[in-house]
This record gives C-alpha cells, structure tokens and sequence, in this order.
C-alpha cells in the first residue's frame, strides 16, 4: 500500500495589490485546489475574508493527502470580496507540494504577477478530536478612543507555540468581534486539536485580545499564556464567569504589564477522541475453601452515549513519518545509475532503448530520469545529482568493461535538465562501446559508502540525511548470488536502492528483490510506459524505508520541525501561467463564503472581522 500522509495547509499574503484605491484596502479572500497531474484538480474550499487589508494571514486550513511517488501542485488565486457579488480578481500562484515540504521550515514564497507575495506552509496533521470552547471576556480594558460613550469591539485570537523557537506564534484561530461591549460573549466554538496545539493538549498557547478596527490596524487590549488542558480546568474549577466568582478565571496583560481584563471559560470539552481500548482482565481470585451462597451480581451499568472521560495526560506519541523527518531538516540525496550495455541496441537506430527522438520526446531511460527525478529534486537541497554508469568499455573494443564510470565531465550534475543532458551527450564520448554484462553491484557499493559518509557528517552538525540509489536497466543482472550479497552488505545504511526495468526483457529474475528491505523494483512497461505512474510505483516504499533506518534501525527520532521567519521562507521564483484557470476560478468566487471538499478537507477557524 502507498504510504499516504494526511498534511495541512496554511496560507498568508503580504503586499498584495490595492483594488480599491486610495482610502481603503480590500477585503482579500482566497480559493485553493490540488492539481494531480495535468486534467485531476480538485478545490479544498477557500479562506475567510478578512477585511481592509494587503497583508491577510488567513487562519482557515486545508487538510489532503500526501503522496511522495505523487506529483501534486496547489493552486492559489486571490480575490477581492465585494458587496455586489462581483469579487475582483488579485492574483494567482502554483506551489509545488515536494517543493514546499523540501524546503527550510515545510514553507516557500511566490511573487504574483501582478504584485504580492504569498505565503504556503505544509505540516503533518497531528492529533484527532476537537475542543468545544466558548469564552467570555470579563471588564476588558477599554481601547478605544473615539470617544467619551464608545467601547472598543473585542476579538480574540490563538497561537500555538513553535515547536523550533519558543518567540515564534503561529496563529491558529480567529473569534469574531463584539461591537461596543467590554464584557464580550463570543460565539461557541468547535476547534481542531490538530489546528490549535497540533494534539498535545499541554502545548503552550498565547491568547491575544483585539480592539476590532474597520482599518484592519487592530488595538491590543491584553495576552495570556495558556494551555488546552488548563482551559478545560479553568471550566471545570470555575464559576464561568459569574460575578463575585474569580475561582478560574484567566487574568489579561497588556503591553505595559499592566491589568487588561480576564477571560471566563464558559464552555472546554474535548470531543471526538478514539476511545481507550479497555485494560486487561484481571487474573482470577482463588476459590474459597468452603462454599458460600453467591451474591447476585449487579447489573452491568449501560455505556454512555456521551463522549469518554477526559485524562489530561500526555499521550503515547504516533510513529514517527517521512513528513516528520522531512520537516525536521532531514535532506535527500538522488544518485543515478544508468545501464550502458550492449542490450539496449545501437542507440543511433531508431526503436532501441537508448535511441535518442529528434522530436525531443523521451525513450524509457529519459522517463524514469525525468518522472522520478523531477519528484524527488524537490527534497535535494542543493539539486547536485552524482550520475553513474555501468557496462560500457572505454578506449575501443580491446578496453576493460567498465562497471561504473562518471557520466559527464563534472562529479554531479547540475537539476534534472543536466541529468539528461550528461545522459544524451555521453554517447558521443570518442572509444565508448556498450558491453556486458549486466553488473550493479559496483555501483551501489559507491553510492552506498557515499551515503553513509553523508550521514556521518551531517550527524556531526546535528543534521540528518537519507539517499536514494536510481538505476535504469533494461535487462535481469547477470549475477543474482553477488547482487544479494551486496543488498545484504548495506541493508544498514541510510540508503534506498530503486531499479527501473526499460524495454522487453524478461525480467522474471529481478523477483528476488522483494525480499531486500531497501530495494523497490518497478518495470517500466507495467506502469504503461507512463512517467506519472512510474513514479507513484517506484516511490511508494521510500518513506517506510526511510522511517525505518532512522526509527528502528539507529534508534533517532526526527527533529522538532524547523521554524523559519518570514524574511528566512525561500523564494521559488519559477514562473508559473495560471490564464487557464482563471475562468474556472472565477465561476467559484461568489461562493467564497463556504470550504468544500471530497476526499480533502478544510478547516475554517474563523469569522470575518
């Protein structure tokens, strides 16, 4: 089964185009979709408008899930919300998913072309259940300063604590405001644990209240730091807001340290969470040594219908993932190995392997470089991909076959484009003859050795690193017994060894590979010489590899998930044309108000302010 991971997706604008003019600002609102492929877009719903402002942090998320075999791209367009029901069109973006999950923090930035910068965040969905909460704020500092009668409009909003830096407030919801009332009883509420403290109920949370202003430069009356689990007992121990009664209530700061008013928690129930499996039957009571009459036994109390009792305690963590790992700075490396034997045909003769097409489409080694390649660039930092070859002679037919070689003059190759590139070029080589036989083991003893040295040195600096070995072959190996005995010799190091099988053979000897714990094999005419689908099948057991190595094999548990300021996000500055899907989108803006879904979901943690 493909190893699928549920993630979330948050969102952010900053300086985003003025399509209102001079005295004000729009009313932003965004719609998001997943494309699959060329033709398979689905739409995860759209954002809360958020009044009055070029720079919106949306805190409704979008909940899908990731594949790393699946090429997948979000598609972001910006609109702005107006009264007649016509929204203006702001902008558009496409986010690779591998690229925004391979980059520093699981976050990447793109400019718009017509102005503005936005902002994806990918992470794990961490934790089930929701937390029901209402609040009420009690004598709130008053803020505001239009005069002598008026009462500020408060709002409240809640961060959840970085994981990386503990400055770092990552906004997870937003409440609605009350107008003119300093005693504010905001809506009830259901949140996702998921959303808020990312599952640990003893996570540290910071509540902030605002001053709503129609100018979007909101007043801060007052913070607090909290927890679920201290919400949920300020309720239970408290008088929820009675007056005369301050057992639980949560006292306000301001920015002078000064008084700002409480909070009272009016409602703090956990709900939706698996049941606890049930302890052990006890072991039985030995039987007395003279009879006595059986009392009756009681009568066995019903289940109740409502939700399981709350232990506030911490739960067993989940095993760890490849988005966990990945998200705590682990970096992947791509090693290519190429067979260059005189199996493939003469590569000048149109039908052979190597055949190179003038048109510029790709022979079957050409999709298995560009269809696994492409996907798995993303988690490679420096894009620098080692390319080998196998099976060829150099210096004529007197010269000693050669079981790996460099492809190209320089040590690595620059993307994927130099990949093929160093892979086209290579037959030009003056003296090169393809040979036999049919010989990998060298090739991954080099890439197996270069990985674990990788690991080592990236262990020193407190980093991790995992690589991934891509031979393209087009017949079984010549030498089971050796190539078994090399797969046994570096099932313990942090590398993934994936063979492509290309053309017609049979290759009915390459089953042996099922049993090699860090091997995957795919023929490519299985997968109906599809790029898209090679990659889904050669990629599926990569991240449970991955987990495994680290996890059980060398016993390290990924990293906290890096946190990254928003001037340290990386740019992706491809330039990506959305006029397709304009129209589509557009047909969508008046709806902007609802999240839809099918098999993906969003999270709306918010009211309009």
């Amino acid at each position: 089964m493909p190893s699928v991971i549920p993630v979330r997706l948050s969102i952010k604008a900053r300086e985003l185009p003025n399509t209102e003019g001079i005295f004000r600002s729009p009313d932003p609102y965004a719609i998001i979709k997943i494309q699959h492929g060329e033709d398979d877009v689905e739409e995860l719903g759209s954002t809360e408008v958020i009044k009055n402002t070029m720079d919106p942090t949306w805190v409704t998320t979008f909940t899908f899930n990731f594949q790393l075999g699946k090429a997948s791209s979000i598609l972001i367009r910006i609109f702005d919300k107006e009264s007649n029901g016509e929204d203006e069109p702001m902008g558009g973006t496409l986010f690779s998913v591998g690229k925004i999950l391979g980059s520093r923090g699981n976050s990447l930035a793109k400019k718009m072309k017509g102005g503005g910068v936005v902002y994806a965040h990918i992470e794990k969905e961490v934790g089930e259940g929701k937390l029901m909460l209402q609040l009420r704020g009690l004598k709130l500092k008053n803020v505001e300063d239009s005069g002598f009668f008026s009462k500020s409009d408060p709002f409240f909003e809640i961060a959840k604590q970085s994981t990386e830096a503990e400055d770092v407030w990552v906004l997870a919801y937003r409440s609605e405001h009350v107008k003119n009332n300093l005693n504010p009883l905001w809506n009830s509420k259901k949140l996702e644990l998921s959303v808020i403290c990312s599952g640990d109920v003893q996570a540290p949370l910071k509540l902030s209240v605002f001053d709503h202003e129609g100018s979007g430069d909101h007043i801060p009356i007052g913070t607090l730091t909290t927890t679920v689990s201290e919400l949920i007992l300020a309720k239970r121990f408290g008088g929820g807001g009675d007056k005369g009664d301050d057992a639980g209530k949560l006292d306000l700061v301001d920015d002078d340290g000064g008084f700002a008013g409480s909070i009272a928690v009016l409602q703090a129930q956990l709900v939706g969470l698996p049941k606890k499996d049930k302890p052990p039957n006890p072991e039985p009571k030995p039987e007395p040594e003279e009879e006595v009459e059986d009392e009756p036994e009681p009568e066995p109390e019903p289940e109740p219908e409502e939700e399981p009792e709350i232990v506030l305690e911490e739960m067993a963590p989940p095993r760890p993932t490849f988005v966990d790992y990945i998200s705590g700075g682990c970096q992947i490396s791509l090693y290519f190995g190429i067979d260059y034997t005189g199996s493939n045909g003469d590569p000048r003769e149109p039908g052979t392997l190597h055949y190179l097409h003038p048109d510029g489409s790709h022979n079957d080694y050409e999709k298995a470089i560009f269809g696994v390649g492409s996907i798995l660039a993303d988690y490679d930092l420096d894009k620098q991909f080692p390319v080998w070859g196998f099976g060829a002679k150099f210096g004529g037919v007197d010269g000693i076959v050669q079981h790996a070689f460099q492809v190209g003059v320089d040590a690595e190759a620059d993307g994927i484009d130099d990949v093929l590139e160093k892979y086209r070029s290579f037959f030009g080589v003056a003296g090169f003859i393809l040979s036999r036989p049919t010989d990998i083991t060298k090739i991954m003893k080099i890439a197996a050795n270069r990985a674990k040295r990788m690991q080592e040195e990236k262990a020193a600096e407190g980093n991790m690193t995992y690589s991934i070995l891509l031979i393209i072959t087009d017949g079984a190996v010549s030498d089971i017994d050796a190539t078994k005995a090399m797969f046994d010799e570096i099932e313990d190091y942090p590398i993934s060894v994936v063979i492509v099988g290309v053309g017609d053979e049979d290759f009915n000897d390459m089953q042996f590979l099922e049993l090699c714990g860090n091997a995957t094999f795919v023929e490519l005419n299985a997968c109906g010489g599809s790029e898209r689908k090679l990659a889904e099948e050669t990629l599926e057991k990569i991240p449970d590899q991955l987990v495994t190595y680290f996890l059980d094999k060398q016993g390290i548990n990924p990293p906290s998930p890096i946190a990254s300021a928003e001037d340290e996000i990386e740019f992706d500055e491809e330039e990506i044309d959305l006029a397709g899907w304009d129209n589509d989108s557009s047909s969508s803006s008046s709806s902007s108000s609802s999240s839809s879904s099918s098999s993906s979901s969003s999270s709306s943690s918010s009211s309009s302010d």
